[in-house]
Parts: C-alpha cells; sequence; structure tokens
C-alpha cells in the first residue's frame, strides 16, 4: 500500500462533518432496477458496480477513507495507518466513508465500505447504505431492493450529523447468516484483539 494524503477537496467534506445536517436534508428518491428478474442479478451487479473497492487503494482514492471520530471535526485516517489505529467494529470491520453519498439511493453506490482483515490485508466485505431519519423515513426505513422478499435489515443508527438508518449488503464476502444481516461472523471481521472467536 501507498501512503495516501488526504485531498483539499476531502478537508472540505471532513470539515463539512460538523455541520453535517446539511447533509441529510431532502428527500430521497427511490431506487429503479436496471434489471427484471432476482435478488442475485440485484447483488451481481452491485458486486460488479463496485468491484474496484476490493482494492483498498482505489476506494481512497476514489475519496472514500477511514475517520478519526475523536477528533472534532473527524479527520482521514491514512490508509497504511487503517489496521493500526482505525476503528474495528466487531463483525462488521473496519468503515471507509465517502460523506458525499450520504443518502444515496443507488444500490450501486454506498457512502460506506465495510473492510475485515486477513494476513495484515484489508478485505471488502459490505457496503453500508445510509439514508436519514427523516421525511417519509422518519419512522420506517426505505427498502432499496426489490426481489429481498423482505430479507432488508435496516436498523437506526445515530451519527454525528444525526439519525440515519443503516443497512448492510454482504456482496463481497459471504455472510452465512444472510446477505442483509448487521454482522459476519466470519473471521476476517472478528479479526481483532476486542472482538471474541
Amino acid at each position: 500500500m501507498t501512503d495516501h494524503q488526504p485531498t483539499g477537496t476531502r478537508r472540505t467534506a471532513l470539515k463539512t462533518i460538523g455541520a453535517g445536517a446539511a447533509m441529510l436534508t431532502g428527500g430521497v428518491a427511490m431506487p429503479v432496477a436496471a434489471h427484471s428478474g432476482s435478488l442475485e442479478e440485484e447483488l451481481e451487479e452491485i458486486r460488479a458496480a463496485t468491484a474496484k473497492y476490493t482494492n483498498p487503494e482505489i476506494a481512497y482514492e476514489d475519496d472514500w477513507a477511514a475517520l478519526d471520530n475523536s477528533t472534532d471535526p473527524p479527520t482521514e485516517i491514512a490508509l497504511d495507518d487503517v489496521v493500526a489505529t482505525a476503528e474495528f467494529v466487531c463483525g462488521q470491520g473496519f468503515h471507509l466513508f465517502n460523506l458525499e453519498l450520504v443518502g444515496t439511493a443507488d444500490p450501486t453506490t454506498s457512502p460506506v465500505l465495510a473492510y475485515g482483515v486477513h494476513d495484515g490485508t484489508l478485505v471488502l466485505g459490505a457496503l453500508d447504505y445510509v439514508v436519514p431519519r427523516e421525511g417519509e423515513f422518519a419512522t420506517s426505513p426505505p427498502n432499496f431492493f426489490e426481489y429481498d422478499d423482505g430479507a432488508e435489515q435496516w436498523h437506526p443508527v445515530e451519527l454525528p450529523f444525526g439519525e440515519v438508518w443503516a443497512l448492510h449488503a454482504w456482496v463481497h464476502y459471504p455472510n452465512p447468516d444472510g446477505v442483509f444481516v448487521d454482522g459476519n461472523p466470519q473471521k476476517p471481521f472478528h479479526n481483532h484483539p476486542d472482538c471474541e472467536m
């Protein structure tokens, strides 16, 4: 991995987190399926659209980054420092954020990429969708996938910029508990001293 430094644009976006309510304004248009078939086709479309992010260097180049939430506003953690210093969520791994995508209704994009660790290397597991809890979604989450038969498991989350609905879609690393289950029991997503296996 190469050391990736924050760009001026990303620094500006990070400063916006403190006033992040601006990112939560406006409605969220619901996605329109670009195919006619099955959940597996929907997931394959997402997998193909995000395959390049199996390389976390490309994710950083495209404005995703791990954030240090102990600072105000949060600051970017260099890619080479993610495994050593970023917050690891047991069952989910490390999260890289692209805050400009919060509220995006296109399932082939996501404001959060969840990476596990295998042999010291980041392994892409899930896309995390984040939708503001306001307007038509104040009390119940959206339905992103046309063919999921109600399997989406949205959950409320409090972020520094407001309350959101969040949904994991384990499209890059299998989750034996289900594609939309919040946590993955597989080792790369528990491979941290704070997690019990």
